[in-house]
């Protein structure tokens, strides 16, 4: 499960932070990912590829959750804000 606490302006993020059952390896790994989706701006990006890339990129291992769970828990998210 994935948690994830949003701020957005104009639709783009401003504050981004994750929670939930999950593991990711390297840890710091998370906050590198929230860094990297401040400033999206949801409705014209492909948040699961950005997601998917980063952590093949950066080889990042995560147990519990997909690229998709990350990505569905912002648009949920945003779609709260809107």
């Amino acid at each position: 499960m994935v948690r994830v606490l949003i701020d957005m302006e104009g639709g783009v993020v401003t504050e981004l932070k994750f929670t939930g059952d999950f593991f990711m390896h390297p840890e710091e790994a998370i906050g590198d990912l929230e860094s990297l989706l401040r400033g999206v701006k949801i409705t014209e990006t492909d948040l699961q590829k950005l997601i998917e890339d980063f952590l093949r990129r950066n080889r990042v291992k995560v147990l519990g959750v997909t690229s998709k769970d990350f990505a569905a828990a912002i648009e949920r998210a945003a779609e709260k804000l809107t």
